[in-house]
């Protein structure tokens, strides 16, 4: 799946003291993700390329663990930069095909 990077947080302090790496998403179904990057664990290297070019980066071979939850250990590969995300009106899209099969009538 693909998805565009909308927002790097700064690094923080976890609870169990690692620093690491906020990065959000949106997917490219429209619906938003995050996923957690630790600079010293060893997918981050396949992180780094991605991290340094920052917000509006459009990555590839994205994997999710749940819903919202980005799987670190995805293979991304960075495919593009944008200052607006391209998939911006897929959640919207869906909706509204979702809200138009609900309210087409039922023939008897």
């Amino acid at each position: 799946m693909k998805a565009y990077i909308t927002k790097i947080d700064p690094p923080k302090k976890s609870t169990k003291g690692h620093e690491f790496i906020r990065v959000y998403f949106q997917m490219e179904d429209g619906t938003w993700a995050a996923t957690d990057l630790v600079p010293t664990f060893r997918n981050y290297k396949r992180w780094q390329p991605i991290t340094k070019a920052g917000p509006g980066s459009i990555i590839d071979n994205v994997v999710l663990l749940l819903p919202g939850k980005v799987n670190a250990d995805s293979h991304v590969a960075l495919v593009g930069f944008s200052d607006v995300s391209p998939f911006v009106g897929s959640a919207k899209a869906a909706r509204d095909v979702t809200k138009e099969k609900e309210m087409q009538p039922c023939l008897l």
